[in-house]
């Protein structure tokens, strides 16, 4: 997730939170002003009332159990029950209004009265009130509107104010994805750059002006490591040969140098392997044109089939696609050839090869020696599925490195037997 998504939804998310906490603070707050200049209204009105009963007015002038006017009403009640609720009390009712036939909500204030004859009413006198319902509604509404436009606001200034703050990181970011190694770290900031920035840019050439020394370092030591050995292997080669032609050398002298000359033959081939993969992983393969993979995989798979044909291995090629792409033609033939030779290579006696070309897919399947392999573990470097091998184990790593170079896409997969790596372009 981007910075600047992460730093939006957590704003969002803080003034959604804060938005609501003030909703509720209003909401509340409201309803208790409302209830309380109600209750100061009833409660004059209540005062007025004990005024006029005082001064004479007897609960006998009307009957009981009547309303006194629209806003008051009385209620005979016991000595007991008025001596034992004397506190006013103050409560939310709903009462039926006959010339708008539908019920009213009111606020109600009762308490008990002792007349001056000794009789107790329950006193009840009430004022319009508001619907809590519909409060709550309009306020909640009217919140999500404002919050709704109040948030889209703030959201907008800050994606606009980190957008334009990070736009250096992001160019940073795009030079850093483009650059490749060997190249100079000539990347400069803004005229405006601010201190975080500055320091994040310096820090990031110091590191890859590093890494440009120690590839350069790389590169001198491979190329004389190559070259250092390859000129011994050859004089050891040679010196191999020379003693095998030798007429008096022994039968059990012969077995001894065929196996260092075997071993002699992998250290070179090791060795061409490890620079090739080198060379790709710096890309140092930059020659770019057509080439036919379907072309190179009928060729190749000629050859091999002829290097490999004491195994007996039956070789079958389906589909006419010449899957053409555009790339260097030394990795594609590597691509192609390794795949085949690695399908030989790791076979049975009297095994199976099967070439697909369809669309642009390259299939290799060939029959399997010890069950399904490990996806996660084949394109390791020098991993071998069978440890008796004499292979390099760098087979599968060339064609996954050429695959991630080019974008291509391969897939293993293992059926009735056989082991399927598919190249999709």
């Amino acid at each position: 997730m981007k910075l600047i998504t992460r730093i939006l939804i957590n704003t969002t998310v803080s003034l959604i939170v804060i938005i609501s906490a003030w909703m509720i603070f209003t909401y509340h707050t409201t309803v208790s002003e409302v209830y309380e200049e109600i209750d100061e209204y009833l409660e004059k009105y209540a005062e007025g009332l004990i005024h006029r009963f005082e001064s004479g007015v007897s609960p006998d002038s009307v009957a009981i159990n009547f309303w006194v006017n629209s806003n008051c009403f009385m209620e005979r009640i016991s000595e007991s029950y008025g001596k034992g609720n004397p506190e006013w009390t103050f409560e939310n009712d709903e009462i039926y209004l006959d010339d708008i036939r539908e019920e009213q909500d009111v606020r109600a204030l009762a308490f008990n009265y002792n007349f001056p004859d000794g009789r107790w009413y329950r006193i009840t006198v009430i004022s319009p009130s508001f619907d809590k319902e519909d409060f709550s509604a309009i306020l909640v509404n009217s919140s999500i509107i404002l919050g709704g436009v109040l948030v889209l606001a703030i959201i907008s200034i800050i994606a606009f104010i980190i957008y334009r703050r990070m736009r250096p990181m992001y160019k940073l970011l795009d030079w850093l994805r483009k650059h490749r190694v060997g190249e100079p770290a000539d990347f400069t900031g803004g005229k405006k750059e601010m201190t975080e920035l500055r320091l994040i840019r310096e820090a990031v050439m110091d590191s890859v002006e590093r890494t440009n020394e120690i590839y350069e370092q790389q590169k001198l030591f491979i190329g004389n490591a190559s070259h250092e050995m390859q000129t011994p292997l050859a004089v050891c080669k040679n010196s191999v040969e020379m003693l095998a032609e030798d007429p008096d050398i022994t039968e059990k002298q012969l077995v001894h140098l065929e196996r260092i000359d075997d071993r002699l033959a992998y250290l070179s081939k090791l060795n061409k392997t490890l620079l090739m993969l080198s060379k790709i992983d710096n890309d140092k393969f930059e020659d770019t044109e057509e080439v036919s993979l379907g072309k190179l995989a009928d060729e190749c798979s000629e050859d091999v089939s002829e290097i490999y044909s004491e195994k007996n291995i039956s070789l079958e090629i389906s589909g006419n696609s010449e899957i053409r792409t555009k790339m260097d033609p030394t990795l594609a033939g590597a691509l192609v050839s390794n795949l085949i030779r690695n399908a030989f290579i790791h076979n049975k006696e009297g095994g199976h090869v099967h070439i697909i070309k369809k669309d642009r897919k390259l299939t290799v399947a060939n029959t399997s020696q010890t069950g399904p392999l490990d996806e996660n573990e084949i394109y390791k470097r020098f991993y071998k599925g069978d440890s008796s091998s004499k292979s390099t184990g760098l087979g599968l790593s060339i064609v996954d490195a050429i695959c991630k170079r080019y974008g291509f896409r391969i897939v293993y997969s293992y059926k009735d037997g056989m082991h399927f790596f598919t190249i999709d372009l």
